[in-house]
C-alpha cells in the first residue's frame, strides 16, 4: 500500500474522532422531527452531547469498557449520541435482541412524535424488555428539558433529558477502546473497535469533501452506523429524519444541500 495514499484517507477510529468533531463549527447532524422540530448540531456541540453523555454513563452509572449497551434503535439524534457516547467510554453497543449481562438499556419514549411518524423499528420492542442494570428514557422532543410525561417512567428509570444538564461537555475519562474490543453487536453479526473503524474508512471512498449525506433508514442498523461514522470522517453532514418521505421532506433535504441519500 502507497504509505502517501493511506495517510490521506479519513481516520474513523473513535477516540481520535470524537476529538476531531469538537473542533468543527459546521454541522455534523441535522434532524427533522415528525413534530415539525429542526435540529442542527454542529460538531463541535454533537461532541458536547456526547460527552456529557459519556460523563452520565460512567459517573452516574458507573458504565465500563467493555459493557454492554442495549440501544433503542429508533432514528433519534439522542438515540445516535448515546451511541457515541458508549463507544467514547469503551462499551459496546447491543442492537439485537439478547439475554446475560447488560449493563445498560436506553430508550426512547415516543411520546410527542406526529400519528405519521415511521414506526418504531423491530428492535425498540426487543430493547424495550432487556434486563439491564439501570435503564435511561430518552425524550422525543428536539429541545426537551425532561420527559413531555414521566408516567412512562418504571421504577428505578432514568430520565436523559433530566439527569444530563448536570454533567459536564468535556469527557473527562481516559479510556480508549483496544483495537479487538467488542464496539458492536446486530443481528448481522459484532464488529470490534478495528473493524467499525475500518469500515467506516471503506464507506468514504463513496464520499468527496464535507458532503451532506441524507441517512434515509427507519432505525439504527450496523450499516446505518457505519456510514455515521463515515460521514463524520470526511466532515461531512448527517441528515436525519422519521417524517414521512414526502415532498415536503425533499424540499428540506434539497435545502440542507443533500447531495447523496443512503438507505
Amino acid at each position: 500500500m502507497d504509505d502517501r495514499t493511506d495517510a490521506r484517507r479519513p481516520d474513523a477510529e473513535i477516540t481520535g474522532l470524537l476529538t476531531r468533531l469538537a473542533q468543527r463549527p459546521t454541522p455534523a447532524v441535522v434532524w427533522y422531527g415528525s413534530d415539525g422540530g429542526r435540529v442542527e448540531l454542529s460538531g463541535r456541540v454533537s461532541e458536547n452531547w456526547i460527552a456529557k453523555t459519556a460523563n452520565l454513563l460512567v459517573d452516574d452509572l458507573g458504565l465500563m469498557p467493555g459493557d454492554r449497551v442495549v440501544l433503542d434503535p429508533a432514528l433519534h439524534w439522542r438515540t445516535l449520541v448515546l451511541a457515541a457516547a458508549a463507544w467514547r467510554t469503551g462499551a459496546c453497543v447491543v442492537l439485537e435482541p439478547t439475554v446475560g449481562d447488560v449493563r445498560l438499556s436506553a430508550l426512547l419514549d415516543r411520546t410527542g412524535a406526529a400519528a405519521d411518524a415511521l414506526p418504531s423499528p423491530e428492535g425498540s420492542a426487543a430493547a424495550a424488555v432487556a434486563e439491564a442494570e439501570d435503564r435511561l428514557i430518552l425524550a422525543y422532543p428536539a429541545l426537551a428539558m425532561r420527559l413531555p410525561d414521566d408516567s412512562v417512567l418504571e421504577p428505578g428509570d432514568i430520565d436523559y433529558c433530566a439527569e444530563i444538564r448536570s454533567h459536564g461537555d468535556r469527557w473527562s475519562g481516559a479510556s480508549r477502546p483496544a483495537d479487538a474490543d467488542a464496539a458492536l453487536k446486530t443481528s448481522g453479526g459484532s464488529l470490534s473497535f478495528a473493524e467499525l473503524r475500518d469500515q467506516a474508512e471503506a464507506r468514504t471512498a463513496e464520499l468527496g469533501s464535507a458532503p451532506v449525506v441524507h441517512v434515509a433508514v427507519d432505525g439504527w442498523d450496523r450499516d446505518a452506523l457505519v456510514g455515521l461514522l463515515a460521514i463524520w470522517a470526511a466532515e461531512g453532514t448527517a441528515v436525519l429524519s422519521d417524517r414521512p418521505r414526502d415532498e415536503a421532506l425533499q424540499r428540506d433535504l434539497a435545502a440542507e444541500r443533500v447531495g447523496l441519500t443512503w438507505s
